[in-house]
């Protein structure tokens, strides 16, 4: 989100609805935090299988284990955000499931 949409998005929940603007930053946040872990995961579980499709020299390391290191990380990174522990406030406690429908969303629209 750029700049001028962020202080726009702030602005008009903190005046439509009485939104603080840091809850608002932090909701955005937490959905793109997840969004990214999981492009992120998806993207590493693709790249090693179509490495092992096309590449004429694959090598387990670089196209096999890095991808998997990556997977890891970023799927931990992706838990820890949706498992943080406490149970968060009302807007905050459905980031997951917001990202979640975009997730099937996607899948629907692209398959």
């Amino acid at each position: 989100m750029s700049r001028r949409a962020g202080t726009l998005s702030a602005s008009v929940s903190g005046i439509l609805w009485n939104v603080d603007p840091s809850n608002n930053y932090f909701f955005s946040a937490g959905v793109g935090t997840i969004a990214a872990c999981l492009v992120d995961v998806f993207l590493c579980a693709s790249s090693s299988v179509c490495f092992r499709r096309i590449a004429q020299r694959y090598h387990l390391f670089v196209h096999g284990l890095i991808p998997v290191i990556g997977i890891a990380v970023f799927g931990l990174a992706g838990y820890r955000s949706v498992d943080a522990g406490a149970v968060p406030s009302a807007p905050h406690a459905s980031v997951p499931y917001r990202n979640l429908g975009w997730l099937v969303l996607g899948i629907l629209l692209v398959g």
